[in-house]
């Protein structure tokens, strides 16, 4: 039995716009909606759209094996791309999925829009930071990939909605210090999606949240967490992060543009150019730890994401500038047990390509460590890039204070 696509409608309610469609399947009629609200006021004045519902169920349809059907009209390469190439990456990546027939309207012309943002997803991590000293204060990127809008979707990536808060108040945070605009969706897809992890649809999810704010940006980069060389040797894979660079555009319409960002660089030498910029540290946000407790660090100090990009900053003399983000009393108190739970993570998969990088610098560098702790670094494999050791031993040179934007000339204390 097919699942149809019907009856999409928008209503605004106060500063959220609401985008639904009826989904049918099986008897049954669930209303999937995508909230959207944000600084830019444009947000409130799209037009009611298709296009986001489709790669919102092509992966749960593939997983049931069952055909969409599309009581309506979805931009003509979006649907052609659903049809075929969406389908050909994700079965190879995916396990359990089947290709499945996918029927709409095609529709040709562009929808009205004054799209004029640049804008990403933003978490505050590594990749988002990275991103934002390339574009913004080291203007390295071409006009198409100068980001002008921040985005935050909760879109099943979190277990807990305080965290989403947390997350959703320090990009509206970072938004205001940059002088940029800022948007997040909200949708209900955790029921849509049984059976398929975030990790491995994360990119289905976000290109779908942000086609349902296409009206506001005619480009869309999204940060990649893996190097083009890593993705290219790692075996068997098991999710779309290995193909990245091959996936985003094909959740292009006649309208928007999907990059990747990122996929150049190592993480190290990610972490090395944010070192460079101490307008961006505080509001680095790595934590994984989802019951953490903001109110005085940003981050743990020791969870499995903390925990090895402290080592690489301390590697880099660099600690002292996270004392006001990072819970560093805890990375320095618990480093024993979360050395050991690091060298298990990096034993036991290939895909933890950052765990076996950290290990490695602190093999090639003189970073200070326990006798066991350096031990331990020849123990774990070594990761499939190997940095160049020029690249260690090269000084951290501050950005130029005239680099940065006019709107950080007067800075807030603290992050929320």
């Amino acid at each position: 039995m097919p699942i149809r696509i019907l009856d999409v409608q928008q209503k605004v309610d106060g500063q959220s716009n609401e985008l639904s469609a009826t989904v049918c399947h099986g008897g049954t009629r669930t209303d999937i909606s995508f909230s959207r609200f944000g600084s830019d006021p444009a947000v409130l004045e799209s037009q009611p759209s298709f296009d986001p519902f489709l790669p919102l169920l092509l992966l749960p349809a593939m997983k049931r094996g069952e055909a969409i059907e599309v009581e309506g009209e979805v931009d003509s390469l979006l649907l052609y791309r659903c049809q075929t190439e969406l389908q050909d990456v994700a079965i190879s990546h995916v396990a359990g999925l089947k290709r499945i027939e996918v029927s709409a309207s095609p529709r040709h012309s562009t929808l009205s829009s004054a799209a004029s943002h640049v804008a990403t997803g933003f978490s505050g991590g590594v990749d988002s930071m990275h991103l934002l000293n390339a574009s913004l204060f080291e203007k390295s990127l071409p006009e198409v990939m100068r980001v002008s809008m921040i985005v935050h979707n909760e879109i099943g990536s979190v277990k807990h909605a305080q965290q989403y808060e947390n997350n959703l108040t320090h990009t509206q945070y970072w938004a205001e210090r940059l002088g940029i605009a800022w948007a997040s969706v909200r949708c209900n897809v955790e029921e849509l999606y049984d059976g398929l992890s975030f990790a491995k649809t994360h990119h289905f999810r976000n290109a779908a949240a942000a086609l349902s704010l296409s009206h506001l940006h005619r480009s869309y980069l999204y940060c990649s967490s893996l190097d083009t060389v890593t993705s290219s040797m790692i075996k068997n894979a098991t999710n779309l992060n290995c193909v990245e660079g091959q996936l985003l555009p094909l959740f292009e319409t006649s309208s928007n543009r999907f990059y990747s960002f990122g996929s150049n660089a190592t993480r190290i030498e990610k972490i090395k150019a944010v070192l460079t910029n101490a307008d961006l540290l505080e509001g680095l946000n790595v934590c994984a730890r989802p019951h953490h407790d903001n109110a005085k660090y940003l981050n743990c100090g020791r969870c499995f994401k903390c925990f090895p990009f402290l080592i690489v900053v301390k590697g880099f003399g660099q600690l002292d500038h996270l004392s006001h983000s990072f819970d560093l009393n805890a990375f320095n108190r618990l480093q024993g047990r979360c050395m050991l739970n690091l060298f298990w993570r990096g034993m036991r998969s290939e895909g933890n390509q950052f765990v076996r990088h950290t290990f490695n610098y602190l093999r090639q560098s003189k970073a200070s460590a326990p006798w066991w702790a350096k031990l331990l670094t020849y123990l774990v494999p070594p990761p499939f890039v190997l940095l160049d050791e020029k690249i260690l031993a090269a000084p951290i040179v501050p950005l130029e204070q005239n680099s940065r934007p006019d709107d950080l000339s007067v800075k807030s204390e603290s992050t929320p």
